[in-house]
């Protein structure tokens, strides 16, 4: 018996890709511009979840990304403003569900702004709170008021 061995030859230039396949030739465990190696579009908002507990976390370990860093002081500074607003707010009970309804808005919406801008890397700043979280990062030690 004869045995026919056939050859294969690629068809086309070897450049075409599609699209989101290409292989990075320095591939690397590490891609995002994170200490933890989680996207920011992810890590900012994480800071908005639990309050003062994930914004102190992210401060800790996150040492990267200023986007990340920013929104975990606004986040920190945020629950500190809330905090005192609550205790404030609980000697007059009726401002009280009020208050923390607009605290709890404020949060879902610094949340979604920190996901949606994590691409364009606009920083959404909550008026007073955002230039104090904003001079922590970037060390301008000016007091906004």
């Amino acid at each position: 018996m004869n045995s026919n061995q056939q050859e294969y030859t690629a068809i086309g230039d070897e450049n075409f890709t599609v699209p989101g396949t290409q292989l990075n030739e320095n591939n690397s465990d590490n891609s995002y511009p994170t200490t933890l190696g989680i996207p920011e579009k992810f890590l900012a908002p994480l800071c908005y979840v639990f309050g003062f507990f994930s914004s102190i976390l992210m401060l800790v370990f996150e040492k990267k990304s200023d986007y990340v860093r920013f929104h975990a002081w606004q986040s920190c500074i945020l629950g500190l403003a809330a905090s005192v607003l609550v205790v404030l707010s609980s000697i007059i009970w009726i401002f009280s569900s009020l208050i923390s309804l607009v605290i709890l808005v404020v949060y879902f919406y610094s949340m979604y702004r920190a996901y949606k801008d994590a691409d364009t890397q606009v920083f959404w700043k909550i008026p007073y709170i955002g230039r104090l979280a904003e001079n922590q990062v970037f060390g301008t030690n000016q007091i906004p008021f």
